[in-house]
């Protein structure tokens, strides 16, 4: 049996295996992503029309890492449309990082 081919398929398998990892978490952002679009899509027309916030002039921020419209009145009130959704946002971009970081370092090893 030749043991160094036995071990450097082993290697090969875990190096796929981390590629893998990190090709799922890309994807898991770009839903995210997408779901944060949807999410915060109308937040102008919910402040507009006093579904949310004081009513009233108010004037729009957007941002686009991540994704998030927030209205802000002129007494200082403001009402985010991401909300909750953004701790999601910032794990899912982190684990896509941290799997890419552990990665590129498997593959230095390799």
């Amino acid at each position: 049996m030749n043991t160094q081919s036995s071990t450097a398929d082993r290697g090969g398998g875990a190096k796929r295996r981390s590629w893998t990892a990190f090709s799922v978490w890309t994807g898991v952002t770009a839903l995210v992503w997408a779901l944060c679009f949807v999410w915060v899509s109308e937040q102008d027309e919910r402040c507009a029309h006093g579904f949310v916030g004081p009513g009233g002039p108010f004037t729009v921020r957007r941002d686009h890492f991540p994704p998030d419209v927030t209205c802000v009145w002129r007494d200082g009130t403001e009402a985010a449309g991401l909300g909750p959704l953004e701790f999601v946002w910032w794990a899912v971009v982190l684990a896509t990082a941290v799997s890419l970081a552990l990665t590129l370092a498997r593959g230095r090893h390799d």
